[in-house]
């Protein structure tokens, strides 16, 4: 597979995840946290299970990944979001997107001790550029207190979703080796949905559905069509031809995309700290993305 392609792909996937962010910050004035996921994660698993049905793929079916997949889905899908929206109820977006941001250095790590994949200085070097220049672009936010009593709380459960999301690419990764993305995706968001689903649906949320305007329906099935299921689906699908470093390297752009589509949207301005950062970030994909391209050659 050309590394250009899954560079690509990858790239579209953290920048729809970072649409993503508005699309949740907006829904999350009218529904609980756990609302959103689950009517996201709900419509991908659905919107991405239609998808599955016009592919063949017979060994996803097979029991051990299917216990497999369960496990996974309600890890990503269930575990995460909840500890995500958790964590910005104690600190600041910026300073949790920072926090977040590390998941690369955590599944290069545990891949390593696991022997999934091995430490590269290159790779090393991409990550530790990506962070620096995130840092920057986010300088003036991170002086900014964290919310809540507990100054440093907000971080430490940001910095367990940043594991959890390391851990669930490490091991994702050596189950898409074998199984198709469009088979794994959509059983991985359903199970994550099923576990979502005690805390968040019942008869008070399909009575405020049933309120919503058709631009506010419009957004919910974009969340969970587009920045959902297929967003997740092409990080699986990167996943089964790239490490989980190098997918993970490019969580970074979530939070870029999210404060450049404030700009317009939000009437929020661009520093120049934002530009400039941004730039080193993307200096740091290009050495992680030129490490995939010396693996894909050789």
């Amino acid at each position: 597979m050309p590394h250009l392609t899954i560079t690509f792909v990858i790239v579209i996937t953290h920048a729809l995840t970072g649409t993503a962010s508005v699309a949740t910050r907006y829904l999350v004035e009218y529904l609980q946290p756990e609302e959103v996921a689950f009517l996201r994660y709900l419509i991908g698993g659905v919107f991405t299970a239609s998808i599955c049905l016009m592919i063949k793929n017979t060994r996803a079916t097979q029991r051990p990944f299917f216990v497999k997949s369960l496990l996974l889905g309600v890890l990503f899908f269930a575990l995460f979001p909840f500890l995500f929206s958790l964590a910005f109820k104690y600190t600041t977006a910026a300073r949790g997107a920072l926090v977040l941001a590390t998941m690369p250095m955590w599944a290069m790590l545990i891949g390593h001790v696991t022997k999934h994949e091995p430490m590269t200085p290159r790779l090393t070097a991409g990550v530790i550029v990506t962070l620096a220049g995130l840092a920057f672009a986010l300088m003036d936010k991170l002086v900014q207190p964290a919310a809540g009593p507990l100054t440093f709380m907000g971080e430490i459960i940001m910095l367990l979703t940043a594991l959890t999301g390391a851990v669930y690419s490490v091991l994702a990764k050596s189950t898409l080796a074998d199984v198709s993305a469009f088979r794994y995706t959509p059983v991985m968001m359903i199970a994550g949905c099923a576990a979502l689903a005690p805390w968040a649906a019942d008869v008070s949320l399909i009575q405020t559905l049933s309120g919503f305007s058709v631009a506010r329906l419009a957004i919910i099935l974009y969340l969970g069509c587009i920045a959902g299921g297929l967003a997740f689906l092409m990080m699986n699908w990167v996943l089964g031809h790239a490490s989980a470093t190098f997918t993970t390297l490019f969580v970074p752009l979530n939070p870029l995309t999210a404060m450049f589509l404030a700009w317009p949207l939000l009437n929020e301005p661009l520093t120049l700290n934002f530009i400039i950062g941004a730039l080193v970030v993307f200096t740091g994909l290009y050495i992680g993305q030129s490490t995939l391209k010396r693996a894909v050659i050789n």
